[in-house]
C-alpha cells in the first residue's frame, strides 16, 4: 500500500511530497494543492497545483493564473536515452517546440520542453512547459499551463524522497 501525499507549510513555501511518485516539490505558500485521490495508487494518478486565482485555472488556464500537473508515465523507462525519445515532438496535437534542455533536478535527470500547442478551449496557440523526469525506472510528466514564470523555481525544487 502506498502512503498518501502530504504537505508541510513553512514561512514562504509549502513542501508537497507524494510517495507514489517518490518526489517532493516546493510551491509558493499561497498555492492550492489538489493531491491524487486517496484511492488512486496507479502511475496515471495526477497531483494538481494552482496559483491563487479566482477560477483556480479551471477549465482554461491563462495568465496571470498558473496550473501545474504531475502524473506518471504508464510504462517503465529504462534509461535517460529513452526519456529523450519520449520528449520528442508529439503527433497527438498540433504543436511547435520553442525550447528543449536537459536538467538535473537534485539527482533526477529531466528534460524541459517549452512548446506552443493549440488550446482546446480557444483554438489558439498557447505556450506550455512539459518536464519529463526520470526517477529510477519511473517516468513522470510535469505540465505547466498559463503564466509560466513560476515553473522555473518550482521545477528546480523537485527532488527524490530521501
Amino acid at each position: 500500500m502506498v502512503s498518501q501525499p502530504s504537505a508541510i507549510w513553512y514561512d514562504e513555501v509549502v513542501t508537497f511530497t507524494d510517495p507514489l511518485f517518490e518526489l517532493s516539490i516546493d510551491l509558493p505558500r499561497d498555492w492550492y494543492i489538489t493531491p491524487r485521490p486517496a484511492t488512486e495508487t496507479k502511475s496515471t494518478a495526477i497531483d494538481m497545483f494552482y496559483s491563487p486565482c479566482d477560477n483556480r485555472g479551471l477549465p482554461f488556464v491563462a495568465p496571470p493564473c498558473t496550473k501545474i500537473l504531475i502524473s506518471g508515465i504508464t510504462s517503465p523507462i529504462k534509461d535517460f536515452e529513452e526519456l529523450k525519445v519520449r520528449a520528442g515532438p508529439s503527433d497527438v496535437m498540433p504543436s511547435r517546440m520553442i525550447e528543449q534542455r536537459e536538467l538535473n533536478l537534485n539527482g533526477l535527470p529531466a528534460i524541459w520542453t517549452t512548446i506552443e500547442s493549440v488550446s482546446s478551449d480557444t483554438g489558439k496557440m498557447t505556450p506550455m512547459v512539459q518536464v519529463l523526469i526520470l526517477n529510477g525506472k519511473q517516468g513522470l510528466y510535469l505540465n505547466a499551463y498559463g503564466e509560466l514564470s513560476p515553473a522555473d523555481s518550482i521545477v528546480a525544487s523537485i527532488r527524490p524522497i530521501q
